[in-house]
């Protein structure tokens, strides 16, 4: 079989997978549980937005937990060129944009896995089934239909695997850099727990490649390789750290939290065995690669020296397992990022990586397959499909078991087509239940902003919701919100939250959103700029805040927890004398660190007094005078006009996240940033007309964008120089 040929088979197949999405104009291709449409999606829609409006590059997102930055945020993936079709398209068509990028990521997946087994001198065949394996792999489906977009990139780790293996069989300086460009690729294109994973197998995949050639230029080219990806990389990593130390996640994980979302022992049958339902099991817990090539990858144990991969597998589903076996816990204690990350369950993304060439080395051994090799493992999956209906319940493990049989009952000639015929079929039949084209109006006809009457950028809404998820609508409708859900809540907005509200019974979410609050003090509230306070249930915020119901949703689809579902009207609270987002504020208190700024905070009305930490305050007027006048010029850029008409001067109160990198000035000439009131930023203006640029303008940012474009430009051009001087020598 040709490269054409298996490239056509590829496209056939996911003609065939996606037929309902391709064929149904306008529809968008993502499951109403994932997170795609709960923040992926509106965090990409916000950026192509601020392209066509802005026409910038956003760097901080005002609409989620009073301000979060997006640079070190892996998700967006801001410097993923694939992404960049969104900044061409309609802001509109962000939902079905993603949808083709996940078809053509699938496709160049399974291309790599064709091409890398090829140049491990595999049969036409055997590159057909391994890419077919790899594509339609059930874990990496799972997260691309049903979960989030940051797991694009990791259609090119085939194509790693293969620059590694170019770069063992001639080592030298042009495949070094193609290395590179492929290693950023991958690192580009997915979020950080995926990059660290990724980063663990390539480690040791790279460890056996200079083990096995007994070669130092090998090591040292991986290393040049690694270094110079990096240096490509450096816009998105570098801000990384610093983010993550704003980050709750920052603090790290123990290790129970480490270990949430391993996988159950119960499980397992059906997870490595059977095609079991993702949606009854969740995303995380779907590591589906099939039957048959698992049997397959078992009828190349004897017959090929591949004994690396095996360990490969054993060491993943033992990592995968987390704290029921204790290689997790020394790894978390040993190994830099383990306590960093949850879902162990995710390692098992590696499984069809190390499945491929296996199942590949027995398909091209098929003629030496005995009849009662194949019944033993008939067997097996019988014994497998029974013991997962015991376990869990469920029937779909033998599938596994009918496609088994197929093969088992084929004469010996044609055993190879029939392999790779069988090995379609049940990785399409699992993968068919994932793609669940929706219309574009599935969302709902009832927009949000008539639930909240305040324009954008005047005011912060809260909602204490035990099921909605509303802020991912708030952001798509560009309404600020002081809470959210992302994979990394911001320390400050996190305490600002427990200050000014009481969590409802249960644990708290250490990684995700801060999920569902019942208002404590309504004066902590209004330093976070909130006007709007949307509940499922009576609250009792006291005197200053009036109730409204809203109309009941006849049209309008709410996401929640469960799914779509139904609601009755909310009870919505308005803060009758709210605060605007900037302010003069004639007083300053002092206070010496941050338990003391807690604790005079609570104690004073946000309209009489800030509480500046550190350095003492200046004198200020006790009427500064009228009120702040603003206007976007960016997300992360704003025009400030205010009047300070009292001696001795005042201070302007700006309610967004005190952040690294955010800059006042007028006219070219800085003005010192304070922390206030704990969590927001203040600065001493002195009288008169003020004029005032503030602006998010990170260091890590603009120095990796730097780094990164001096990297682009000079490996750029070394390899075209070294591919010119190696295309005149003689041959």
């Amino acid at each position: 079989m040709k490269g054409r040929h298996c490239a056509l088979a590829l496209c056939l197949a996911l003609l065939v997978l996606f037929a309902p999405f391709l064929g149904w104009p306008g529809s968008i291709l993502f499951s109403p549980h994932s997170d795609f449409i709960v923040f992926h999606g509106p965090i990409r829609s916000m950026i192509t937005e601020s392209m066509h409006h802005f026409g910038s590059l956003p760097q901080w997102c005002p609409f989620l937990f009073c301000g979060f930055p997006l640079a070190g945020l892996g998700d967006p993936q801001l410097f993923y060129p694939p992404t960049w079709l969104y900044f061409l398209a309609p802001a509109g068509e962000t939902l079905r944009i993603y949808g083709y990028l996940v078809i053509v990521h699938l496709l160049a997946g399974g291309l790599g896995m064709a091409a890398y087994l090829r140049a491990r001198q595999h049969s036409g065949a055997a590159c057909l089934l391994g890419s077919l394996i790899f594509m339609l792999q059930g874990k990496w489906l799972a997260f691309l239909l049903l979960a989030q977009n940051s797991m694009l990139g990791w259609a090119w780790f085939p194509w790693v695997l293969l620059g590694m293996h170019r770069l063992r069989e001639r080592t030298n300086f042009r495949r070094t850099l193609e290395l590179a460009g492929l290693l950023a690729m991958l690192v580009l294109g997915l979020h950080a727990p995926l990059t660290v994973i990724a980063a663990y197998f390539l480690v040791g995949f790279g460890g056996v490649l200079v083990v096995r050639a007994r070669s130092w230029r090998l090591a040292l080219a991986l290393l040049t390789a690694c270094c110079s990806a990096g240096a490509l990389c450096a816009a998105s990593l570098l801000p990384t750290p610093e983010y993550a130390g704003f980050t709750l996640r920052g603090l790290g994980l123990s290790l129970e939290q480490a270990s949430q979302g391993q996988v159950p022992l119960t499980l397992l049958p059906h997870l490595l065995c059977g095609a079991y339902p993702p949606l009854r099991i969740g995303w995380e817990l779907c590591l589906f690669c099939g039957m048959l090539p698992w049997c397959l990858a078992l009828l190349s144990l004897a017959r090929s020296r591949m004994g690396w991969w095996w360990l490969g597998i054993v060491v993943t589903l033992l990592l995968a397992l987390g704290t029921q076996t204790p290689l997790f816990g020394l790894a978390y204690q040993l190994i830099p990022g383990f306590a960093l990350f949850r879902f162990p369950a995710r390692y098992c993304l590696l499984l069809p990586l190390m499945l491929a060439p296996l199942a590949a080395a027995a398909l091209d051994q098929a003629q030496h397959w005995k009849r009662w090799e194949l019944l033993v493992l008939w067997s097996g999956s019988a014994a497998l499909a029974a013991v997962g209906q015991a376990l869990s319940g469920g029937r779909e493990g033998w599938w596994g078991a009918f496609w088994l049989s197929g093969l088992l009952l084929t004469p010996p000639g044609w055993r190879r087509p029939a392999a790779i015929l069988l090995c379609a079929l049940e990785l399409l039949q699992f993968a068919g239940q994932m793609v669940e084209p929706k219309p574009p109006q599935f969302l709902g006809e009832q927009k949000l902003t008539e639930l909240v009457k305040e324009p954008p950028g005047e005011g912060r809404t809260l909602v204490a919701h035990s099921q909605m998820l509303i802020p991912p609508y708030a952001l798509r409708e560009g309404i600020e919100t002081s809470n959210g859900l992302t994979a990394s809540v911001p320390k400050a907005t996190y305490s600002l939250m427990q200050e000014g509200i009481a969590e409802l019974p249960g644990q708290p979410q250490v990684c995700e959103g801060i999920p569902y609050f019942q208002p404590r003090s309504a004066a902590y509230l209004r330093r976070a700029n909130l006007v709007h306070v949307l509940s499922d249930r009576p609250l009792n915020l006291g005197a200053g805040w009036a109730m409204r119901r809203s109309p009941p949703f006849t049209s309008y689809n709410f996401l929640s927890a469960q799914g779509f579902s139904q609601f009755p009207p909310l009870w919505i609270y308005d803060d009758q004398r709210p605060l605007p987002r900037q302010r003069l504020v004639g007083k300053a208190l002092q206070a010496e660190d941050a338990q003391a700024a807690l604790g005079l905070a609570r104690s004073t009305d946000p309209e009489a007094a800030v509480v500046i930490e550190g350095d003492p305050p200046r004198p200020a007027a006790q009427q500064p005078g009228p009120a702040v006048t603003s206007q976007w010029l960016s997300y992360d850029r704003r025009l400030l006009s205010c009047q300070v008409s009292r001696e001795p001067g005042a201070y302007l109160v700006i309610s967004e996240l005190y952040y690294p990198g955010w800059k006042l000035s007028e006219q070219n000439q800085e003005i010192p940033l304070q922390r206030a009131d704990r969590y927001f930023m203040a600065a001493y203006l002195p009288p008169g007309q003020h004029t005032l640029i503030l602006e998010y303008r990170p260091k890590r940012w603009r120095q990796g964008i730097w780094i990164s474009l001096v990297s682009v430009v000079t490996l750029g051009l070394v390899y075209v120089v070294d591919r010119a001087l190696n295309s005149r020598r003689p041959r």
